[in-house]
């Protein structure tokens, strides 16, 4: 509660006249945590404005929808596609003690190897349909191709006959889980002689070559239960994990939390997004930060670290009561023919 110390006289001027206002200054609490200072700036707005015909400055900007389309947020956002340099939407944020909101992007280059952790599976599946969208729709296979690994609910095989995926493993397909490591071994080790001569860099050998390489996103959704019938597959991302970004090839790994990925693996993916984890501590072991910020009780709410540890909510592909796989159809061939 507040005393009387806490009633102010303020000498207020402006262009119409000077005057004297008594403000009182209630607390106001937000979210996760907005200062009093923020509290007393508010309510003397709010008395000012009404004795002046103003209105006040909100402190805060409006909670993020649930649902936000990909591509009304290119719209919004003013996104941008450039050639060879793959973006790809995932959703918007809010940072309140920037009073910002914008576009989160997944820029491979900058960002690298990626985890998804979070104990709900259709959270994480929509984090990896929403990018692998935005690719597809923003980049030809010249630029990007994509090849994944899916033991989930194998919502990716609707991209399965865009030009930019090269193939996609279901469960049972054993032999075809060794064949795409090993593809993926051999890529690294045909790119790392091919790019002797420009610095061992990807970015050289694309600036000085006509005909240029892509960037290969990999794609492993539900490493636990991968692990149940390739053990090998701890070995094989560490390895992986460790030399592939360099030559332009990026893992996207889903996964309850980093201590089920091992530690050798959760090391090789820097960029983290977190959904709803069954213990807080879990948020110390992604972000290696202590953090109060949670993703909120909603559908595809999740908190990353982009300039601090923000919420955000991932994006959608169509609107809701909208069929996906014929929305996603219809794309594939507006894609086909552009």
């Amino acid at each position: 509660m507040f005393s009387n110390k806490d009633i102010k006289q303020i000498n207020f001027s402006n262009k119409l006249e000077k005057s004297n206002f008594e403000v009182v200054c209630t607390p106001i609490y937000r979210g996760q945590g907005e200062g009093l200072k923020n509290g007393y700036n508010y309510i003397y707005q709010i008395n000012v404005s009404n004795l002046t015909n103003k209105k006040a400055a909100r402190l805060w900007l409006e909670d993020i929808d649930e649902t936000i389309l990909v591509d009304n947020l290119e719209t919004k956002y003013n996104f941008t596609k450039e050639p060879y340099n793959v973006k790809a939407v995932v959703g918007e944020y809010d940072a309140p003690e920037k009073q910002e909101q914008g576009i989160l992007i997944y820029n491979p280059k900058e960002q690298g190897n990626t985890a998804i952790y979070g104990n709900d599976a259709v959270e994480k599946e929509k984090l990896l349909n929403t990018p692998t969208y935005s690719v597809c729709k923003n980049h030809t296979a010249d630029e990007v191709n994509i090849y994944a690994i899916d033991y989930g609910s194998e919502s990716l095989s609707m991209f399965n006959d865009f030009p930019q995926v090269g193939g996609i493993v279901y469960v049972g397909e054993d032999e075809k889980l060794k064949n795409v490591f090993r593809m993926m071994n051999d890529e690294i080790k045909s790119r790392k002689k091919l790019l002797l001569n420009y610095g061992g860099s990807f970015d050289a050998y694309n600036s000085k070559n006509e005909v240029k390489l892509p960037q290969i996103l990999f794609i492993i959704n539900n490493y636990e239960g991968i692990l149940e019938t390739y053990n090998s597959i701890y070995e094989d991302i560490s390895s992986l994990g460790r030399d592939c970004e360099r030559y332009g090839i990026y893992l996207i790994v889903t996964a309850n939390t980093p201590s089920t990925l091992g530690r050798r693996v959760a090391l090789c993916l820097d960029n983290k997004y977190a959904f709803h984890l069954n213990d807080s501590t879990d948020y110390y072991g992604v972000f290696n930060t202590n953090t109060k910020v949670r993703p909120r009780e909603r559908l595809g709410r999740g908190i990353t670290d982009n300039d601090g540890i923000h919420e955000f909510q991932t994006a959608s592909i169509v609107d809701e009561g909208i069929d996906m796989n014929s929305a996603i159809t219809q794309i594939q061939e507006r894609i086909r023919y552009d």
